[in-house]
């Protein structure tokens, strides 16, 4: 049964149908729309609200806000094959655009058949036609709305038919309605200050119950900013960032600042609330919360996947390090051979801290892990209660299946993990104290061996310079002053050498009690007997004889430079005499003469002298030659005597 109804309200007729066989909860006034109560204020009430203008502004507010809303959810499901609408109205009546958004929407496995360019009105009929026959085979059930209607452009209808596809798609379909998707709301909000969730009209407009919907899943920070547009922007946007939900709405329209459209601030027109209720349009609301609902349940879901996924991690790498410690507890448990002590020390000591460094960062990162886990596991927790409350009264779709199951508790993973590692370290003192114990007689005797070799390398060359005899014997003072240095060293060093004797004795004693490294001790000392008093005693006779030989060195040197002096004044006086008996002057006096020979004599008995005790000494070939000089000098001086 069809009637029509015109209800007049300061002079102004509004005309629509109302179809009394309609059966869905959803159905009603043009199709789509509620009830007019619903919808339009009563006579009285918009009698009480203002002038016919004023009355007429808000409606036409009303249906620009839903058109906005409206257009802007067409073009984020056409946006799936990149199309898109300019105009609401204009975009749909060529019948592809709907076609494409059902496509889309029911996700239909191949292009419904159509003219895709329609230059006709009979092949725009043709489309739209076609599109509500299959909006039909959904089980969609539209009323009184006619190809016709689309292709006119008849906006109320287009409007209805678009949200009777979002009740749909974007609520039944998620098992929900809008007194659900309210409650949904509410239930995230409890304990927000400043957030009252009563009804679609009156809870959104200061953008608190977006913004803690948004905190609520720790995207956004509470409590916002003051200014309302603000808040529904910065809501807006980090829902489109992080959730990937479309800015349906505009914060102006939503917070009732621009009332009539125009881009400014209408203060006159906030003032009458009734007003601002009559031109507000909960269904673009009801849309866009939808659409947030979808989004964060999807999240939830992925949330819930990864946190699986991070569990059966942390539980495998737990499971290995478990082991690991348990395997490296039993390795530091059964103690090393003394001959493997040094090879561990120098070799595996190093790599087995490198290793467990590495295995003290992954247990740091599994303490990470599981309170990050613990963490997750507590919110979705919270959540699955949430959600078990909203599915009592009804079948849960398969979201809310997933959700309304609370997360098994994480079992206990640090704890046998602190356990093991400190078993663990536990047995690595102990070990450690056993290679200390079993390295004190090896590093006795590697001490030893380094004390000793240092000892029989300057053995040997000690050895080799006090066999050396023939330096005794050699007359050149600098080669016997470069002796003495050397045996000066020798003797230095022998005193040095005494300590490391005694070291070397100490260490002996100290492997006493070892029955692996005593005898090896006594073989290694054996040749090294004389490092001590005996080297040292010989060191100080070789410094002696060397000291003799220079000294007898020295006193021929002396005794040759006297020779020379005087063979250098008796070759004087026999020049002179010479002269005297070859080349008498007048002014050669006999007293001249007679000084002449008498100082001559005395050095020529000098002469004698020196050189009898001379030939009675030492040989040397040094002093030949000045010995056979002093002959003939003075063989000469006793010629000269006789002639003078």
């Amino acid at each position: 049964l069809r009637c029509s109804f015109v209800m007049v309200s300061s002079g102004k007729e509004l005309q629509g149908r109302l179809d009394l066989t309609a059966g869905s909860k959803f159905g009603g006034f043009s199709g789509a729309q509620k009830s007019s109560r619903e919808r339009i204020p009563s006579n009285e009430k918009v009698a009480d609200a203002g002038t016919p203008s004023t009355v007429a502004t808000q409606r036409e507010r009303y249906d620009r806000m839903q058109v906005k809303t409206f257009t802007r959810w067409w073009n984020t499901w056409l946006a799936h094959r990149h199309e898109k609408l300019n105009s609401l109205i204009e975009g749909v009546s060529p019948g592809v655009m709907p076609l494409i958004l059902l496509e889309v929407l029911s996700e239909a496995e191949s292009p419904f058949t159509c003219n895709r360019t329609p230059k006709l009105r009979f092949h725009q009929l043709e489309n739209q036609q076609t599109f509500l026959r299959e909006v039909a085979a959904r089980g969609i059930r539209l009323v009184n709305i006619g190809a016709e209607d689309l292709v006119d452009g008849n906006r109320t209808l287009i409007l209805g038919l678009t949200w009777t596809l979002i009740l749909r798609y974007e609520l039944q379909k998620f098992g929900a309605d809008e007194k659900q998707l309210l409650q949904w709301v509410r239930a995230r909000t409890v304990g927000y200050q400043g957030v009252f969730i009563s009804n679609w009209r009156e809870s959104f407009r200061d953008g608190l119950a977006f913004t803690a919907v948004l905190a609520h899943e720790d995207l956004m920070d509470y409590p916002p900013g003051d200014d309302p547009t603000e808040r529904l922007q910065n809501a807006f946007e980090v829902a489109e960032k992080c959730l990937n939900v479309p800015q349906l709405l505009n914060p102006l329209d939503i917070a009732g600042v621009d009332v009539d459209g125009d881009g400014e601030d209408d203060e006159l027109l906030q003032q009458d609330a009734r007003l601002m209720d009559l031109g507000f349009d909960e269904r673009s609301v009801i849309t866009y919360v939808a659409k947030l609902r979808q989004a964060i349940r999807a999240r939830q879901l992925t949330q819930r996947e990864a946190t699986g996924k991070h569990r059966a991690e942390l539980l495998s790498r737990a499971s290995e390090l478990t082991s690991w410690l348990a395997n490296q507890s039993y390795r530091f448990s059964q103690h090393l051979p003394a001959s493997q002590c040094l090879e561990w020390i120098h070799q595996g000591k190093s790599a087995w801290e490198e290793e467990q460094r590495a295995h003290a960062s992954i247990l740091d990162e599994l303490r990470a892990l599981t309170d990050a886990i613990s963490a997750r596991l507590a919110k979705e927790t919270a959540e699955a209660k949430l959600e078990a409350v909203e599915w009592e009264q009804k079948e849960p779709d398969e979201a809310g299946k997933a959700l309304s199951h609370a997360p098994d508790p994480l079992p206990d993973v640090l704890g046998p993990l602190d356990e093991g590692w400190k078993v663990l370290q536990d047995t690595l003192a102990r070990f450690n104290a056993a290679i200390e114990a079993a390295l004190v007689p090896l590093r006795t005797f590697e001490r030893l061996k380094r004390v000793a070799t240092r000892a029989a390398v300057w053995l040997d060359g000690v050895r080799l310079i006090l066999s050396d005899e023939k330096s005794l014997e050699n007359t050149n003072e600098a080669v016997l002053l470069a002796a003495l240095q050397e045996a000066e060293r020798l003797k230095s060093e022998a005193g040095g050498m005494i300590s490391l004797s005694s070291e070397m004795k100490s260490l002996e004693e100290k492997l006493a009690d070892s029955d692996e490294f005593r005898l090896q001790a006594a073989a290694l000392l054996a040749p090294l007997a004389e490092v001590g008093v005996p080297l040292a005693e010989r060191a100080q006779r070789r410094c002696v004889l060397i000291t003799e030989a220079l000294e007898v060195v020295r006193a021929a040197k002396r005794e040759r430079q006297f020779l020379e002096a005087q063979l250098f004044q008796m070759a004087n006086f026999v020049a002179d005499l010479e002269e005297l008996a070859e080349y008498p002057l007048p002014f050669d006096t006999a007293d001249n003469r007679a000084l002449l020979i008498e100082d001559g004599s005395v050095l020529h008995t000098a002469l004698t002298s020196t050189l009898s005790a001379e030939s009675e000494g030492a040989g040397a070939e040094e002093t030949l030659a000045l010995r056979t000089r002093g002959v003939d000098l003075l063989r000469q001086w006793d010629a000269l005597i006789g002639h003078v």
